[in-house]
This record gives C-alpha cells, sequence and structure tokens, in this order.
C-alpha cells in the first residue's frame, strides 16, 4: 500500500524535524530551511500490511497560500504543523486550515502541534484555552520522537481501513 503525505506549515515549525525523524530516526538541533521540497520514501509494516509513506517536506510560508498548489494534487494526506511555542503560527492557523481544505478537497488534513517537549502540561493547557479553535489531531516532539511514529501508524490504519470499506461496497 503507498500512502503520500505531505507536510505543510509555516517556516520553522518543525517540519523537516519531523521528516527527519520518521524518515531517519535522527534530529539536529541546527536549523536550516528547506529550500522547494524534499521527498523520499519508507517502508513500514503495520498490522501486517506493508506500507509505503512517500514524505514530502516542503519550504515553510507564513502563509499556506503562497505555497505552490501543485505540492497538494499528489499527496493523499496532508499534515499541517503548527509549532505549539510560536504566536505567529498558532494565529495563521484559521487561515491556513480553510486554504488547505480548499485546495486540499478530499484528502485528509490533519493539524499537529509541535515541539511538545518545550512546553510544561499547564502551558499547553493554557494555550489551548487562549485558542479555543485549535483542534490539534496530536501533539508531537520531533526531538524526542514523541507521538511521531504513532502519527505516522495511525494514518496507516486509517488509510488500511478505507480501503478496506471501499472493497467491500
Amino acid at each position: 500500500m503507498d500512502i503520500e503525505i505531505i507536510l505543510t506549515g509555516s517556516f520553522g515549525v518543525g517540519k523537516s524535524s519531523i521528516y527527519n525523524r520518521f524518515i531517519y530516526d535522527e534530529f539536529s538541533n541546527k536549523y536550516y530551511g528547506t529550500l522547494g521540497v524534499r521527498v523520499n520514501v519508507k517502508q513500514v509494516v503495520v498490522n501486517e500490511v506493508t506500507v509505503n509513506f512517500k514524505l514530502w517536506d516542503i519550504a515553510g510560508e507564513v502563509k499556506q497560500d503562497k505555497v505552490p498548489e501543485a505540492y497538494f494534487q499528489s499527496p493523499t494526506v496532508i499534515i499541517y504543523v503548527v509549532d505549539l511555542n510560536r504566536d505567529f503560527a498558532i494565529k495563521n492557523v484559521s487561515t491556513d486550515l480553510a486554504h488547505l481544505q480548499k485546495i486540499g478537497e478530499g484528502k485528509t488534513i490533519l493539524m499537529i502541534g509541535n515541539k511538545e517537549d518545550l512546553m510544561t502540561k499547564e502551558s499547553i493547557k493554557s494555550l489551548l484555552q487562549s485558542y479555543p479553535d485549535l483542534n490539534f489531531h496530536l501533539l508531537t516532539s520531533a526531538k524526542t520522537g514523541e507521538n511521531i511514529d504513532f502519527l505516522f501508524n495511525q494514518i496507516a490504519l486509517q488509510e488500511i481501513e478505507r480501503q478496506l470499506s471501499e472493497k467491500n461496497v
């Protein structure tokens, strides 16, 4: 089974770190902005099904309407990454999600709160109270690896279930 996923979000939110953690199981504290797009494949087995994840890591933009729409044509899953510690990224969420829903019609869109390791439980609770519209699918830390594999396993399980239900229709 093949699943294409694109990581999108503002610059510096951790898209490349999530990419590197998942593909290579590596993390670096050095920041290098992505120029253009990087694509790589990782094969994993989920519930006895071999899944080939094709993961796109694209350059970050403050607003997602600056990202070429062609990038969103092929992937079936869009992971919108938000840095839990950056107000500018959080303030763009509503506009960005509306744009992603428009250009990614019919695709699964997941909003991930990244850099959980830099926050306390109290600060996360306060953030969510301050921005009640934030509806994160999952909180992650590319640095510690927290929930990274879980995220991709969940995507695989959802896609396996979807394909099985299509076969049974």
